[in-house]
């Protein structure tokens, strides 16, 4: 992918192109990943603000590999006390990480707990640095761990119907079923890898690559960097839950969606337009203790 840009910038003619890169995506100003090149053009001007050098360029961005983060979660379950505490809900915002935990005491009574994390460098926060005038629980990991497994459940009604895997056949449609609470379901599982969704060997996949509202997402062998493969999550960096939407990588205006929003077992997953009031197309995650 090559797109050019023209703009002013205030950052010191020594700064890399990776760390410009860097920053101006996580500014917001470019709408893509790195990693990239960056090729500068035209002038350079010699008017000095503020001792940094005003730079007047023209960036071609060359997109290098697929985007393939490491994807953090908020740990499944935490232990204090010597009392176990369930995940119940991930927030992201400004600075932080939250985790939202409960411990189930009985007769309708219930525990807190909660982790808080650094968005960027995903460290532990505690008490007075917290965002809610409370600690983070003596449980918490240390570092906002690696994604898990998860649940990929329909947001229509509970107990809910599970994304899953039909066969561990190459071009096995992706459906929804019923989810198996009870027993655990293995092709109901998940991993969450970078920008990939995938169980054992197989990734979910949009058939054929085709770009186009309607096509059927299938498990197919994994492939490194394959476009098909390639998915972006509501919290990019961070899973959150309980809920997500999953667009694809390639053409992100099309979204992972339950097709005519039949929430029945057998009914197949499709790409739709994105729009994010769509029902069809907002997912509830549950980690996989």
């Amino acid at each position: 992918m090559s797109t050019n840009l023209r703009f002013m910038s205030s950052y010191p003619a020594s700064q890399s192109s990776s760390h410009l890169a860097s920053t101006w995506y996580k500014a917001g100003l470019l709408d893509c990943h790195p990693p990239f090149t960056i090729k500068f053009a035209t002038m350079r001007n010699s008017i000095s603000v503020f001792a940094t050098l005003a730079l007047f360029a023209t960036v071609v961005l060359v997109q290098a590999t697929p985007w393939q983060p490491t994807i953090r979660g908020c740990a499944a379950e935490i232990t204090a006390d010597g009392d176990t505490y369930q995940l119940v809900s991930t927030t992201t915002f400004s600075q932080f990480i939250q985790c939202d935990y409960l411990h189930d005491n009985g007769g309708g009574s219930f525990s807190g707990a909660y982790c808080f994390y650094d968005f960027h460098n995903y460290t532990l926060y505690h008490y007075p640095n917290t965002p809610l005038p409370v600690d983070s629980s003596p449980g918490c990991p240390t570092t906002c761990p690696l994604a898990g497994k998860y649940l990929i459940k329909t947001s229509q009604d509970l107990p809910g119907e599970c994304v899953t895997m039909t066969s561990n056949a190459d071009g096995a449609p992706v459906q929804i079923r019923e989810c198996d609470y009870r027993h655990g379901n293995p092709a109901q599982e998940w991993a969450f890898n970078g920008s990939i969704m995938f169980q054992g060997d197989k990734c979910i996949d949009v058939t054929d690559g085709v770009n186009a509202n309607g096509v059927r997402l299938q498990t197919w062998t994994c492939v490194d960097g394959a476009a098909n493969q390639q998915f972006l999550h509501q919290g990019r960096s961070v899973v959150a839950l309980p809920v997500d939407f999953i667009s694809w990588y390639a053409h992100p205006g099309l979204c992972m969606d339950l097709t005519d929003g039949r929430n029945v077992s057998g009914n197949p997953v499709q790409m739709w337009a994105c729009d994010f009031e769509n029902p069809n197309q907002i997912w509830q995650l549950e980690p996989v203790v």
